[in-house]
C-alpha cells in the first residue's frame, strides 16, 4: 500500500516539475498499479500450484514405500537388516532432504 502513495506523490511531483495533463499520467499509473496486482495474482496462483506439485513429489517416494510395505512386508526388509540397506536409507534421506530444499527455493518467488 505504501509503494502505491509513493509511486502516486512521484507521478504528482515529476507532473509538477515537467507539467501536463494530471489526470493522465494518474490514469496511467492506476493501470500500472493494476497491472502489477494482477502479476501478483497470477504469481500467486502458479507458485501455489508448484507447492502441490513438490509436496506430492515429496509424498510419492513415501507412499509407494508404505504401499509396497503392505502389500510384502519382507519386501523392504534389506533396508533394515543389511549395511548396504542403511547407507542406502541414509542417502535417500540425504538426497530427500536436499530436494526439498531446492523445491523450497525455486517455488519461492521475491517481487
Amino acid at each position: 500500500m505504501l509503494s502505491k502513495i509513493r509511486w502516486i506523490g512521484q507521478a504528482i511531483q515529476i507532473n509538477r516539475e515537467v507539467g501536463g495533463d494530471l489526470a493522465e499520467v494518474l490514469e496511467q499509473v492506476a493501470s500500472t498499479i493494476r497491472e502489477r496486482s494482477e502479476i501478483k495474482g497470477h504469481v500467486r496462483a502458479l507458485s501455489a500450484e508448484g507447492k502441490m506439485s513438490a509436496y506430492i513429489l515429496m509424498a510419492l517416494p513415501l507412499g509407494i514405500a508404505f504401499f509396497v510395505g503392505m502389500i510384502n512386508p519382507g519386501y523392504l526388509d534389506v533396508f533394515v537388516t543389511k549395511p548396504i540397506g542403511f547407507f542406502m536409507l541414509g542417502l535417500s534421506t540425504l538426497m530427500f532432504a536436499i530436494g526439498g530444499f531446492w523445491m523450497s527455493r525455486i517455488i519461492k518467488i521475491k517481487f
